[in-house]
């Protein structure tokens, strides 16, 4: 609010117009180059200046708009992604994040997966139960299926592909590390 005063130096915080304010605004965004987190703490506190102190219903609070900055999400190459699963010891854990990484599984996903939900066939995983329970199907290579056919086998759980704890996962006596293609840990 000082900002502002000091913007229109001289005028009455109360007698500043709407459109003064929308400028304002503007001049923050364009000539002072505000980040979209800083522009957004000036229309908060304008806002409640305003609407809820001076009880001005301004339609500027609907029609000012803060673009936010998204990032491009950092890729890692195939080889930087085959050298952090090397480093995964647990075949558990390699093979739910190798899965992950092959069908672009959140992880939520990737755990409620059954064995009837791989199409070989077809070359389809059917995810049932995804974002907003939504249901979807991604592709899936063989060369994958292969990989989680041989995992399945040392677990052997009749209802999930990748039993965590709890579900199974420890009762077969072979090793689960050795079922993704890694000896086991002594």
């Amino acid at each position: 609010m000082r900002k502002l005063g000091a913007h229109y130096a001289g005028r009455e915080l109360g007698r500043i117009s709407e459109r003064e304010v929308f400028d304002y605004l503007i001049h923050l965004r364009v000539v002072q180059k505000l980040r979209p987190s800083t522009l957004n703490q000036a229309v908060v506190a304008l806002r409640m200046f305003f609407r809820d102190f001076a009880g001005l219903t301004w339609v500027l609070w609907e029609q000012f708009t803060i673009r936010r900055d998204h990032p491009l999400p950092v890729v890692l190459t195939r080889r930087e992604t085959r050298q952090h699963l090397r480093t995964v010891r647990s075949g558990r854990f390699r093979a739910v994040l190798t899965l992950i990484y092959h069908c672009g599984l959140r992880v939520g996903e990737a755990v409620a997966i059954k064995p009837g939900h791989i199409d070989k066939g077809r070359g389809i995983l059917r995810i049932v139960n995804g974002k907003r329970g939504k249901m979807r199907e991604v592709p899936i290579s063989t060369t994958m299926i292969k990989k989680l056919r041989q995992y399945w086998c040392f677990h052997r759980n009749p209802r999930w592909l990748l039993p965590g704890v709890g579900r199974g996962w420890k009762e077969r006596t072979r090793s689960l590390s050795r079922a993704m293609g890694r000896p086991a840990s002594p």
